[in-house]
């Protein structure tokens, strides 16, 4: 459920990328994107694949051709063998693997730190995989943002670490008068188009840090490193998708959320 994130330069600019996955299995993906420009005037193509709990195991292959040459690049993938719980964002649902077969599993809610430093539980309910382990657990998407999941079978044990949710007690802000945080290192998040304000990046976190660049309105970046607290914000360390150049801190927002999180850059769109 890792993302594979590939980023490809020395393309011919304005052009057209053909881009093949031959997965382990023998089967194909096709995809055609065009070729973009960073800040430093370097042209470079973005791709990501994000393999899911089911897909076969093994050397995933891809190929990259264009009017400017050919680029190919192989990427071993291991399934793993343990208990996992993923949250799959595009259809809101808790996705267990791996559990013992037929097991009951116990579906733990907490909600996010107080200002004391602890979670309180929310709620529960008891479920029971099916016979190859696995079960979907339809929720409401607030709650997978501002609480915290965590399953624990009566023989597999608990899972729900920050790897396999998209919200865990870690990546929680408790800066003074902020918002809940959303976000999560690892993950992606876009700039509100509500409202339609470019998002400035800055040398540290912090008003007091000069401003190196913007995120335009829509656009996408990486969560590298936060959150930390500053002028009564939640600040985060990010990477322009667009402008992979442009590294720094910006602030997730004030009374209403700048940044809106994704769980993969496929799904970073306004």
């Amino acid at each position: 459920m890792a993302s594979i994130d590939i980023v490809v330069c020395g393309w011919w600019l304005d052009n057209k990328v053909d881009i093949t996955l031959e997965l382990p299995d023998g089967n194909f993906l096709t995809e055609t994107v065009m070729v973009e420009e960073t800040t430093a005037f370097i042209p470079v193509i973005y791709y990501e694949y994000s393999p899911n709990a089911d897909n076969p195991a093994g050397i995933y292959n891809f190929s990259f051709s264009g009017n400017s040459g050919n680029v190919e690049h192989m990427v071993n993938v291991n399934i793993p063998n343990d208990s996992r719980m993923y949250y799959i964002e595009n259809i809101q649902s808790l996705y267990l693997y791996s559990f013992v077969p037929n097991e009951k599993v116990r579906l733990l809610l907490y909600n996010t730190p107080t200002d004391k430093g602890y979670s309180r539980l929310t709620a529960w309910n008891e479920y029971y995989v099916d016979n190859s382990g696995k079960l979907l657990i339809k929720i409401n998407p607030d709650d997978a943002y501002y609480g915290n999941y965590f399953a624990v079978g009566e023989k597999s044990g608990s899972v729900g670490n920050r790897q396999d949710i998209l919200t865990s007690p870690s990546s929680t802000s408790n800066c003074p008068n902020a918002l809940p945080s959303r976000l999560e290192v690892g993950k992606y998040a876009y700039v509100s188009t509500d409202p339609p304000l470019d998002n400035r990046v800055r040398e540290g976190a912090g008003t007091d840090y000069s401003i190196i660049g913007y995120i335009d309105t829509g656009n996408a970046m990486k969560i590298l490193d936060g959150p930390k607290c500053a002028d009564g914000w939640a600040w985060w360390k990010v990477q322009s998708i667009k402008k992979s150049d442009l590294v720094g801190w910006t602030s997730e927002g004030d009374d209403t959320y700048w940044l809106i999180p994704c769980d993969s850059l496929n799904l970073c769109r306004p």
